[in-house]
This record gives C-alpha cells, sequence and structure tokens, in this order.
C-alpha cells in the first residue's frame, strides 16, 4: 500500500480518531431531520416549503459514513470490495424490492395505461440503480408529472449506490498515490471543488443533469467523506463557547433553506452548498464533544426515527403518489394525515421485517444463496417493468369505449414521419422529421412549437394521401418566428438558447433551399401573445423579446415578428400557411378525465361539462391579438389560414371532446387520434404543391 513510512503514518491516522467512528447518536438524529424534512414537505407541509433539501443532508451523511468505513479498512489493509458491496446490498436491496413489489401490484390496479407504462420503465430503471438517468432523460417539455411517478425518489438512491461503486476505486487511488493524509485529503477537495463547479456552471446549461446526475452531485458526498480523512485534534475546539457556536451555525445552515427554499429556488448547485456545509459543520462539530444541539439531535425520539429513515424514505412518495392518484386531484389535508400514518406504518413493518433481519444475516446468510435470490428477484421485477412497458400500460385492462377514455392521457406520443437529430447528413445542425411519402421530394415545410409536434400524425397522413413529403421542424415553447428570442419558466436558459439557434438555422438552410415551395407555421399563439399558460397551467410564463432591441410589449412584437416572419418566406418564393391555434380549454386533463370516470365512477357528461369545454368568447378574447394579424395577413393575400376553431366549437361552446373521445390530453395539446382524425384541414394546403421531381434532401 505504498512506503513504510506512508503506511506507518496512516495506521497512526487509524488509530488516533476513535471520537470519528465510534457510533454517532447525532448523526442519527441528523438522519431524522433529513427524513423528516423530506416527509413532511411531500406530505404538503407549507412551513417546510424547502424540505427537499434532506436528500443534500443524506448525500453528506452517507458520505462520511460510507467513506469514513472504507479509509479505515483500505488503511488497515482488509478491504474487501466483494464484502463492501454485500453489505450494502443486504442494507439497501431487499426493503427496496419489497417496495418495489407491492408498488407494481398497487398501481398496476389504478394506474391509467401511460402512466403505468412510464411506470414499469422506472421499475427496471430502479432495478438496476439507473433509475437518475431516467429521470434525466424524461425532463423536458413533455415531462410527465412527478406526482404520477411513483418511484421518482428512487433517483437519489440511485446516485448513491453509483458512488458506493466509485468511492473505493477512488479512495484506493488517493491512498495509494498519497504519502499523508494531508495530501489525499487535498486531491479529494479538489474533485468536489471541481464537481461543484461543474454543478454550478450546468445550472445555466441543463438544470436537471445538475439536478440528477451523480457529477454533478458528488461533491455532496465528496465532502462527508472528506470528514473520514480528518484527525480530532485538528477539530477539536479551544473552548466549549465555540463548539456550542458552530454547532449553532451549522443548525442554522441547515434549517434555514427548509424554511424559506421553494419550489422556484434554482437548485442545487450554489443553493445546495449552505445545506452541504451545516450538515458537515454539525458531524465535524460533535466529533469533538457534546454540544446543545448535539444533544437535541440524539434524543430518543429522534434517533428512533432516524433508524428507521431509510424505510421510511422508501414508502412516503408512493403513499403520497397513491393517495393523489386515486384522489384524482390533490389529497384533503385529513387524508394526507393519513397517509403519514399508513407511512410509518409500513416503515416500521419494512424495517422490522425486512431491513434489519438482512441486514444482520438472520435471512438468507450464505452470501451465495443472498446473490442468487437477489438476482432473481431483481429479474423478475425487471420482467414485470417490461410488460408494463411494451403492452404501453396494460390498456387492455379495460373495455374499448374506456380505453378511449383511458389512453387520452397518453396520447401524444407520435409516430409518423421518420425523425433524425441535429447532426445529420441531410440538414447539418439541425434536427428534424420527414413526413409524407418517403418517394418523394420534401416540398413543404412545418415549422412550429410543441403544437407542430402534437400535429405531426395529422400532417403525416394527410401528406402520404396527397402523395407529397414534407419537412417538420419544431421545439418546445419555440414560437416559430424569426428576431425573436424567448425566455419560458418551463424550460431552462439553453433550451431558450437553443430556440433561437434552430430559427436561426432553419433561415439559413431555407435562404438556400429551392425545394420546399410551402412553409406552414404552427405555434401557441396566444401563448406568447398573452405571456402565459391559462387555467392548469397558467403558472408557465414566457417573455418574447426582439433581437434587434427593439422595446415594444407581447402583443406588437408579435404582430412585428409574425409579419416579417411571412414577409421573409413570401420573399423566397414561398406560400405560407398558418394554423389557427385550437382551442384552449383552461381546465382540461385527459388524465384527471380517465381518474373521475373510471376510478370514481362520475357520469362523462357531468365531468366534461365541469372541466372540458370553454366559452367561444373566453376563447375569441384569449386569442384576439393573434387573430387581428392573421385577419390583415390573410385579407392581403400574404398567408393562407387554417381554421379549426369549428371542429371543437358549436353553440358558441368549445369541447375538449371530439370522435368519441378526449380531444386533448391536456388543455392545449391535441392527441395523436385528433390530429390524425382532422387531417382534412391540411388537404387544401397539400393539393396547392405541385408535384417535383421524386428525390431526397
Amino acid at each position: 500500500m505504498g512506503l513504510p513510512g506512508q503506511q506507518t503514518e496512516m495506521r497512526a491516522f487509524l488509530l488516533e480518531r476513535g471520537a470519528m467512528i465510534k457510533y454517532r447518536s447525532d448523526v442519527e438524529g441528523l438522519r431524522a431531520v433529513a427524513v423528516g424534512s423530506i416527509l413532511l414537505y411531500h406530505f404538503g407541509v407549507e412551513a417546510l416549503s424547502g424540505g427537499y433539501v434532506g436528500v443534500d443532508i443524506f448525500f453528506v451523511i452517507s458520505g462520511f459514513l460510507i467513506g469514513r468505513s472504507v479509509i479505515d479498512q483500505i488503511i488497515a489493509n482488509n478491504f474487501s470490495f466483494f464484502d463492501f458491496i454485500e453489505r450494502r446490498a443486504r442494507r439497501l436491496i431487499p426493503s427496496l424490492s419489497v417496495m418495489l413489489i407491492a408498488c407494481a401490484i398497487l398501481f398496476a390496479f389504478i394506474m391509467l395505461p401511460s402512466d403505468l407504462r412510464n411506470f414499469g420503465k422506472s421499475i427496471a430503471g430502479t432495478v438496476i440503480y439507473s433509475s437518475n438517468i431516467i429521470f434525466f432523460r424524461e425532463s423536458g417539455y413533455f415531462d410527465q408529472d412527478a406526482i404520477f411517478k411513483p418511484l421518482l425518489h428512487t433517483w437519489s438512491l440511485a446516485v448513491e449506490e453509483q458512488f458506493y461503486l466509485t468511492i473505493p476505486l477512488l479512495m484506493l487511488a488517493l491512498l495509494r498515490l498519497s504519502r499523508t493524509r494531508v495530501a489525499a485529503l487535498s486531491w479529494l477537495s479538489l474533485i468536489a471543488i471541481l464537481s461543484f463547479i461543474a454543478a454550478q456552471a450546468m445550472m445555466y446549461v441543463d438544470a436537471s443533469a445538475s439536478f440528477y446526475l451523480l457529477p454533478f452531485r458528488a461533491w455532496e458526498l465528496l465532502a462527508g467523506v472528506a470528514l473520514g480523512f480528518l484527525r480530532p485534534d485538528w477539530l477539536a475546539a479551544r473552548a466549549r463557547g465555540w463548539r456550542e457556536l458552530g454547532a449553532i451555525v451549522g443548525a442554522l445552515l441547515i434549517g434555514v433553506p427548509i424554511l424559506t427554499y421553494t419550489h422556484d429556488t434554482p437548485f442545487p448547485g450554489l443553493a445546495a452548498l449552505p445545506v452541504v456545509l451545516g450538515t458537515a459543520l454539525l458531524i465535524a462539530v460533535g466529533a469533538t464533544g457534546s454540544t446543545f444541539v448535539g444533544r437535541f439531535l440524539a434524543l430518543r425520539p429522534l434517533t428512533w426515527i432516524g433508524l428507521i429513515s431509510y424505510s421510511l424514505y422508501l414508502w412516503h412518495w408512493p403513499v403520497v403518489v397513491a393517495l393523489t392518484y386515486n384522489s384524482a386531484g390533490a389529497p384533503s389535508p385529513a387524508l394526507l394525515a393519513a397517509g403519514v400514518g399508513i407511512t410509518i406504518v409500513l416503515s416500521l413493518l419494512s424495517w422490522r421485517y425486512v431491513e434489519e433481519p438482512f441486514r444482520r444475516r438472520q435471512y438468507l446468510p450464505n452470501s451465495r444463496m443472498f446473490f442468487a435470490v437477489l438476482a432473481a428477484v431483481s429479474l423478475g421485477l425487471i420482467g414485470v417493468g417490461g410488460i408494463f412497458y411494451k403492452t404501453n400500460g396494460l390498456p387492455n385492462r379495460f373495455s374499448p369505449a374506456e380505453q378511449a377514455i383511458a389512453t387520452a392521457a397518453g396520447d401524444f406520443l407520435q409516430s409518423g414521419g421518420v425523425c433524425v437529430e441535429a447532426d445529420n447528413p441531410h440538414i447539418p445542425g439541425l434536427a428534424f422529421c420527414r413526413l409524407g411519402d418517403p418517394a418523394a421530394a420534401p416540398s413543404f415545410l412545418v415549422w412550429g412549437d410543441s403544437h407542430g409536434r402534437a400535429f405531426r400524425d395529422g400532417i403525416d397522413l394527410a401528406a402520404r394521401d396527397a402523395g407529397r413529403s414534407g419537412l417538420l421542424v419544431w421545439g418546445g415553447g419555440c414560437p416559430p418566428l424569426v428576431g425573436i428570442r424567448k425566455t419560458e419558466s418551463a424550460g431552462s436558459p439553453a433550451q431558450d438558447r437553443e430556440c433561437y439557434d434552430q430559427s436561426q438555422k432553419l433561415r439559413a438552410y431555407l435562404a438556400t433551399d429551392r425545394q420546399l415551395r410551402s412553409v406552414l407555421l404552427i405555434g401557441r399563439w396566444a401563448y406568447y401573445t398573452e405571456g402565459r399558460g391559462t387555467g392548469a397551467d397558467s403558472g408557465n410564463i414566457i417573455a418574447i423579446r426582439s433581437v434587434d432591441g427593439k422595446d415594444m410589449g407581447a402583443r406588437p412584437l408579435f404582430a412585428d415578428a409574425m409579419q416579417r416572419t411571412v414577409a421573409e418566406l413570401k420573399g423566397q418564393g414561398r406560400k405560407v400557411f398558418i394554423l389557427e391555434q385550437a382551442p384552449e380549454i383552461p381546465s382540461f386533463n385527459a388524465r384527471a378525465l380517465a381518474q373521475r370516470v373510471l376510478s370514481h365512477g362520475e357520469a362523462l357528461p357531468a365531468v366534461l361539462a365541469n372541466i372540458g369545454v370553454v366559452g367561444q368568447s373566453l376563447v375569441d378574447v384569449r386569442q384576439q391579438a393573434a387573430e387581428q394579424v392573421f385577419a390583415g395577413l390573410e385579407r392581403d393575400g400574404r398567408a393562407t389560414i387554417i381554421r379549426t376553431h369549428a371542429l371543437f366549437c358549436r353553440a358558441r361552446q368549445c369541447e375538449a371532446w371530439l370522435d368519441g373521445r378526449p380531444a386533448l390530453f391536456d388543455n392545449n395539446h391535441v392527441t395523436v387520434h385528433t390530429s390524425v382524425a382532422v387531417r382534412g384541414i391540411f388537404a387544401p394546403m397539400l393539393a396547392d404543391i405541385p408535384m417535383d421531381d421524386r428525390a431526397n434532401p
């Protein structure tokens, strides 16, 4: 393990720090603070608006406990990677497996097909401790609401397990290459600092990556590991007062974020630093002697909660999801309070009959048998998850009439056309989809935001029927307009930049293209003119601004940008079509409709009357600014407007119901089925395009 002098120095270090390696009741109490803040936050206690930082407390504690154990064993020359993994597996996987089995049974009965399909994918990801990667990849414009993901909380378990697989290798390398503990600590600190810098930088690029992925969370775990290198005499306060002050500061660094952070706080990155430092400070100070804060954390009720904290964390979120899902909305305070009790009962049973017996090797003491059973259970769970996913959520649980309602919530996964990423040889740097007849040369372009994507299958089939081919370029929340940038609360700064870059690359392509004879613009126009969503998504805010510095309101800017966009396309010799925005139904959600009708037995007409209709006058007011622009363009012959309102509105009332099923999957996007059912509206545009030579782009 290195030079003799190095071994002597390291072994002396190991013998010196008894205070750091004994059982720490204050750390057990700190676990209780972590899990308690998370649990109460998720169960709706508004006073703990930043309770989600409990995960960061857990990360530091895990880094300290695991890092301390690995460091000590490596220095003592008795570290075994197999034994380390087995201890981790016995501690974590049996309880996790029981929770997964219970959730698979429960949610197979109560979930709608689209949700069960996604749940199946997350089961497999959780089993192999990669759910953080799955949830990261799912994050984005069409991300499923968190409250419908029963295993969302397992992202942190995946991060920790990935850390457990890498930390022994890192410690072996540092302790073999470093002559002293100071040198090893210095290298570890450098890695942690680099991880922190990367995490903060990533907040401006992709906040989801900073939240979910290990490289950007490693600094929190490494902060705990660093404590394992410290000697008590480095930490010992010269006076009790300083020790008490350190503990109070640590408690404040944790407590203030728990009480003041909100869902809107940019997190993690820099905002996680106080919590990480506060947790590390409490652990370090507690190693040097007793403090008031330490004695409080060591109180029996807190250490008891800390003892079952893993089981509490495992069970609390599925309970929250089940209660919310079954209530088809926000559960009542009484139901949430009952949920806390259910969580505690399930956690106690899990801790008493699963977690502790496996950890103490009372069950399956033979290692080979343990791992054999573990593999069988894991493969079985992956198989169940695969069935949920491959069957699209077991839709045959419902009758044909019920399926039309049950599947609408997930009816936004378009399949029409062949789509390629930006790294393609046809239009380098620009992602697009080929629509229509694959043998025909592309003769039209569909440029849109997420509404463009929503109509993809309908346009694809309409183009095939007409023997035409076209291209689709779309971006969530990206107005298909020239000369503007957007800032959207539902997106990240990187996505905002990508939106403008996409329009610039498309304009550059169109400047040289001679095949695309017509362009169809599709957008959620009222979103851009009014600056926000409506009803259920009124919290989504968007601001558009001119790239040339023009200072005007959203409505005049939209009018200017639309007129400039049409003029640019007309100047290239293209015919311009604009799709009138389909009516928004503010309170509608296909999932809520299905839950109320199928799970609660409410009458379909009554539910539709409650959440599925809106007065035509309200639609007209909401879309007035955009319609005035379109009327002018149509009157002057600069663009042809493809109307949609007549499809959804009659007798001065617009409905989220068409062709015997939900027409929308949320309050503004049409379902795939709807896009196909109404594809006839695109026939005039396609018929107006002359046939061209048959070739590829």
